[in-house]
């Protein structure tokens, strides 16, 4: 009877090239430690460092997740859609979640690395050349931040630590816009009034600023809706704003 052959996943090959490539342990000790011949062990750390460099590629960096992994209706998650389209998604504070936890406990028994999944900095650094690059075309690019928390303020930040952190120009947030059921107060560090921002340079006397004190699974697809509708005639949708007339500032 023959023996079969044993299937390894692309999470589990990924992190026996990783540990291959630090070359802190000879092939044959990562082999015996993970179960696997050298020479495969060396095999896909060639191909993680001949392929590498490919995952920082735009034309490359669009998720491929094979159908087979989906839960629920692929064309009713808007976070799919957003990683289909290459857009920066930013997860702050994950650690701080029941996923977090159940993370941690996969690293802790090593089924895992701590390096697949990036911290807040890792998150930051990377955020300085998004916002930069997404900020340089048109008008700009507006804060839509649907309820508040460290997942609210997390991204809006990176304006104010690219002036000052880095101590380089930058373009502000074109608008601000908040959903939520919460109301706003002073003092408060992610729940502040849009005008407590200004102080902090995370938004400027001049940017225009909403506060929609609603349930954001309601008005949230009212919004994208008219924004689609928008799209689709931006003439009528000129028209409609011209005589609604210029929103009261808060």
């Amino acid at each position: 009877m023959s023996k079969k052959r044993r299937r390894h996943g692309a999470e589990f090959k990924f992190q026996v090239a990783l540990e291959a490539a630090k070359e802190l342990q000879t092939l044959n000790e990562l082999g015996s430690e993970f179960g696997v011949h050298p020479n495969q062990v060396s095999a896909w750390k060639r191909e993680l460092l001949d392929h590498g460099a490919s995952l920082f590629s735009s034309a490359n960096a669009r998720l491929s997740l094979p159908p087979e992994l989906y839960e629920g209706d692929p064309q009713a998650c808007w976070l799919l859609a957003a990683a289909q389209a290459n857009l920066p998604l930013v997860v702050p504070g994950y650690e701080d979640s029941t996923f977090g936890n159940i993370f941690a406990s996969y690293v802790k028994t090593g089924e895992c690395s701590a390096a697949i999944v990036k911290s807040g900095i890792e998150y930051m650094v990377a955020f300085y050349d998004q916002y930069r690059e997404l900020s340089s075309h048109g008008p700009g690019v507006g804060f839509f931040q649907i309820g508040g928390g460290i997942a609210g303020d997390f991204p809006i930040c990176v304006v104010p630590s690219i002036k000052y952190d880095l101590g380089q120009e930058v373009r502000p947030w074109a608008y601000f816009c908040q959903i939520s059921d919460s109301t706003t107060s002073y003092g408060s560090y992610s729940g502040a009034t849009p005008n407590e921002k200004i102080t902090w340079d995370k938004l400027t006397l001049d940017t225009p600023m909403f506060v929609i004190e609603s349930d954001a699974t309601i008005v949230v697809p009212i919004i994208l809706q008219a924004l689609l509708e928008s799209a689709a005639d931006p003439a009528g949708a000129a028209a409609l704003i011209a005589a609604a007339g210029p929103p009261p500032r808060p």
